[in-house]
């Protein structure tokens, strides 16, 4: 086994190990999988095959004969690791994929006509501007020396992004498309790498020193254009037209929102499909929304301060608010008056021995005996002097006169009396 075959085994065992450990715990690594696996590692002694076959591993069979077979059957069958989600496995697959086949990843750079024929062949991923549609894409095939595209594949993994020249000299890389999002960490590592900006989540940030970007300098001016063929923009979302050329980036301008290509087609409700000016309609969940609907269909989350569809409203009658469905996880239901409160407003107790969430409020209906539990009226022992549960009552006696319940009782005339009633009966005698 040369040098290269066991850096390749190492590398495997290296990843499947962080991968268990992340996903199940180092106690079930230690415990369950890592005899296992490493017994497996030094029988088998996998690698990538001799003929670089992407998205396969190789391994030791009987006879000193290797044979392959895809990296996640590779782990689920040969390594016999079978707890893994579907999601899981397909991650740990393509890091072990990107990581033993670096080489073919082949980042490039697309100009011209070849942007137009990435987006018919849905490099990257599948969107509304790939397939029929890459027609619409041909701002970009027209503007060589200011659009490229940024592509990476490896086997069937690919990722693609819209490459910018600024008028300030500086490159955008615009958002990244892709079918696997370890390939998408790459191309930010390799924006990184050539100082480029690069979209970050939904803000653009300057890989220099990770904060955001000015918008106002994320401007592309005098690109040659023709109206049908202007697409979807994602980052540079407005233009103008300014001497027969086409200025994109942050501005007054139409919005570059059209899936037909043309540079103005209004900004239209999703809801009542009538167009408004920018000022006069706003982007709520994902859609673009009139005033008039938004105030009939939306309201307004005061804890996490978004819009939302009032279908996926949540009314809180202590607090007279509507919060959205990702807020409503901060509040709990009180079992006692049926209301929602605030999470830091409700406890835990056990009430008859039974777990209640209450509100600060109703748990004053309640009474805590010593040994914290909770009834809604404990018993009187010792003279009033303690209050127990029904479950503690039984570590207290009965005065046989009384009845009233004691910690201790005194023996007179074979009866169980407590102080008072006791001396009652000896004054009687």
């Amino acid at each position: 086994m040369n040098d290269d075959k066991n850096d390749d085994k190492d590398l495997i065992c290296a990843l499947v190990s962080k991968h268990i450990r992340i996903n199940f715990g180092e106690t079930v690594f230690k415990t369950v999988y890592r005899k296992k696996l490493y017994d497996n590692m030094n029988k088998l002694q996998p690698g990538k095959p001799d003929d670089k076959d992407f998205n396969k591993i190789a391994y030791n069979v009987s006879n000193d004969k290797r044979m392959k077979i895809k990296t996640g059957k590779f782990i689920g069958k040969k390594l016999d690791i079978h707890s893994f989600s579907t999601a899981q496995l397909e991650e740990l697959s393509s890091i072990i994929n990107l990581k033993l086949f670096p080489e073919s990843l082949g980042p490039k750079i697309l100009r011209g006509v070849a942007i137009t024929t990435a987006y018919e062949n849905s490099v990257g991923s599948r969107s509304c501007m790939t397939g029929e549609c890459a027609e619409y894409t041909r701002l970009y095939e027209m503007n060589p020396d200011r659009i490229g595209l940024f592509v990476m594949t490896a086997g069937n993994y690919s990722a693609r992004a819209v490459l910018w020249t600024l008028d300030n000299g500086r490159t955008l890389l615009d958002r990244v498309y892709c079918n696997n999002e370890v390939i998408r960490e790459l191309m930010k590592q390799h924006a990184i790498k050539e100082n480029w900006l690069y979209k970050h989540s939904f803000n653009v940030l300057d890989s220099d020193n990770n904060c955001e970007y000015p918008k106002s300098k994320l401007v592309v001016s005098g690109l040659e254009y023709t109206d049908g063929c202007i697409p979807y923009m994602d980052t540079l979302t407005h233009g103008t037209e300014n001497n027969g050329k086409l200025d994109v980036g942050y501005f007054d301008g139409s919005l570059l929102d059209s899936q037909e290509g043309l540079l103005f087609c209004g900004n239209e409700c999703y809801h009542c499909g009538e167009a408004f000016p920018e000022e006069e309609i706003n982007m709520i969940c994902d859609s673009l929304v009139c005033e008039t609907c938004e105030s009939e269909l939306y309201f307004y989350c005061g804890n996490c301060c978004e819009s939302y569809s009032l279908d996926d409203s949540h009314f809180i009658e202590s607090e007279q608010s509507y919060v959205c469905d990702t807020c409503f996880e901060d509040y709990t239901f009180c079992d006692d008056c049926e209301e929602y409160y605030s999470n830091s407003n409700v406890s835990l107790i056990t009430v008859d021995g039974v777990d209640k969430d209450v509100c600060d409020s109703c748990i004053d209906n309640f009474q805590e005996c010593e040994c914290g539990q909770y009834q809604e009226f404990l018993n009187e022992v010792d003279n009033g002097d303690k209050h127990v549960c029904d479950s503690c009552l039984s570590d207290y006696h009965s005065c046989d006169s009384c009845c009233e319940y004691f910690s201790t009782l005194n023996t007179i005339n074979d009866d169980e009396l407590c102080c008072d009633c006791g001396v009652e009966v000896m004054q009687n005698a």
